[in-house]
């Protein structure tokens, strides 16, 4: 027993001191630039228009329609269809255009993180766009849209009820001696409720910001990774389960890993996973550092219902010692 508590000791501090040498990844899917670009004009009609984008956009969530001078949808636009070798890239076919102005309106979640952007822009055949047609007020022909309140309240459930869980895990060995303090139970199923109630917020959160049905949701990357996440909450719910029905033994290591592993798909959610020559390292460190930082902060509301456990005991000891005492000097009652 001493030396798995050594060893999960050296692996914490190993967590403590990861290094930051992943790569920054880019945030949401922008369109960084497009053919025809943005306020050009053109001397003939393409039969196809091309969107670069920051990150890999899910194209069956990537609505894209053109718009001529009066407003009206131009019939016949394609699909978009991801570029082959290039998963940013998005080929939208063309119909036969007149000369004039048009206006591209496109709309996208992306397929590292499932976040909503979109925008417009304008470019000419023929004839030049008038100076900042339909271009974003900062200049740029594109906008993301913050996540709504209830997702945002939905990755901390999720995230501070896996912490709760891999703290258990770490701290039952290390300072509890393979047995977790009175109220264990109560604690371990409100981290397991608070992961799984954030997990089903983000579902539904993703499911209005994409505008689209739960089957064309789960059908897109971004569907399936919540899918993925929603599977691994349900493996910490049965150690979870197991842990809080016999709070002491290797089941907090197994409750610890199930918590651990649930991180791990997280992070292969996030922005970590974007195509990159060091993508493992970027998604190993994120992971290493939600980990850390969830048995760090984790870890302290363990040691304080702790606390509370030894001062609630040695308080009933003193006070039993203190009915028990009885002076020398002080009359018994009758």
């Amino acid at each position: 027993m001493r030396s798995l508590r050594a060893v999960l000791l050296v692996a914490v501090l190993a967590l403590a001191g990861v290094g930051v040498l992943a790569s920054p990844a880019d945030a949401h899917a922008l369109l960084e630039r497009s053919y025809p670009a943005a306020g050009t004009s053109l001397p003939r009609a393409p039969n196809v228009m091309l969107l670069y984008f920051t990150e890999a956009p899910e194209p069956s969530l990537s609505p894209v329609s053109l718009l001529d001078s009066s407003g009206q949808t131009v019939p016949g636009v394609g699909k978009p269809t991801v570029v082959p070798g290039n998963a940013r890239e998005l080929r939208v076919r063309l119909p036969p255009l007149a000369d004039g102005v048009y206006t591209v309106s496109w709309r996208t979640v992306s397929k590292v993180d499932g976040h909503v952007t979109g925008g417009s822009f304008a470019f000419g055949i023929g004839v030049q766009p008038p100076p900042g047609a339909a271009v974003a007020p900062d200049g740029s022909p594109s906008t993301g849209s913050a996540p709504s309140p209830a997702a945002v309240a939905g990755l901390w459930l999720l995230y501070w009820g896996l912490a709760l869980l891999a703290a258990a895990g770490v701290t039952g060995p290390l300072v509890f001696r393979w047995r977790l303090p009175g109220g264990a139970r109560i604690v371990i199923a409100a981290g397991w409720l608070a992961a799984a109630a954030g997990i089903l917020i983000m579902i539904f959160s993703e499911r209005a910001a994409a505008g689209v049905p739960f089957g064309e949701l789960f059908g897109a990357a971004a569907g399936r990774l919540l899918l993925a996440q929603a599977a691994a909450v349900a493996v910490c719910g049965l150690a979870a389960f197991d842990a809080a029905r016999r709070p002491e033994g290797p089941g907090l290591v197994v409750l610890a890993a199930a918590a651990a592993g649930a991180m791990f798909v997280h992070a292969l959610a996030g922005h970590a996973a974007t195509q990159s020559s060091v993508r493992l390292l970027n998604v190993t460190d994120q992971w290493l550092h939600m980990l850390a930082a969830g048995v760090w902060i984790g870890g302290l509301v363990w040691l304080l219902l702790g606390f509370g456990t030894w001062t609630g005991r040695r308080g009933r000891r003193l006070s039993a010692a203190s009915r028990s005492w009885r002076s020398p000097l002080w009359p018994s009652s009758p």
